[in-house]
C-alpha cells in the first residue's frame, strides 16, 4: 500500500481502504474526550488506556474523528490469509461513500 497523507480521518482512512481493495477487519478505538482516535493491527488486543472500542454501529457516528498518527512505526505487510477471531469492523460492507 501507499503511504497516507497526514491529517487522516476515520472516514478518509476507511476510504483509502476501500480504494486499496482492503478488505481485512479493522479495529477502530476513540478517546473519552471523543476527538482523537487509533486503529489497531490485528495482532493487538490492547486498546489504548482512556479509550473505547468503536463497533460496527458506533463507528459512523465518529467518522470525523482524526486519526492519532506515529511516524516512526513500520508498518508489517499482511498476507491475505489472516486468521482474525477478535470484534471487529468489516470495510467492506459497512462504509458507505
Amino acid at each position: 500500500m501507499d503511504l497516507l497523507k497526514t491529517d487522516q480521518t476515520i472516514r478518509s482512512f476507511m476510504k483509502y481502504l476501500k480504494e486499496k481493495k482492503f478488505t481485512k477487519p479493522t479495529r477502530f478505538s476513540i478517546n473519552k474526550q471523543l476527538n482523537e482516535a487509533h486503529i489497531y493491527l490485528p495482532c493487538n488486543d490492547n486498546i489504548l488506556s482512556n479509550h473505547i472500542p468503536l463497533n460496527l454501529f458506533t463507528l459512523p457516528q465518529y467518522y470525523n474523528t482524526p486519526l492519532r498518527t506515529f511516524t516512526n512505526l513500520i508498518i508489517p505487510n499482511f498476507d491475505d490469509n489472516l486468521n482474525i477471531s477478535n470484534p471487529t469492523t468489516n470495510l467492506s460492507n459497512n462504509f458507505n461513500s
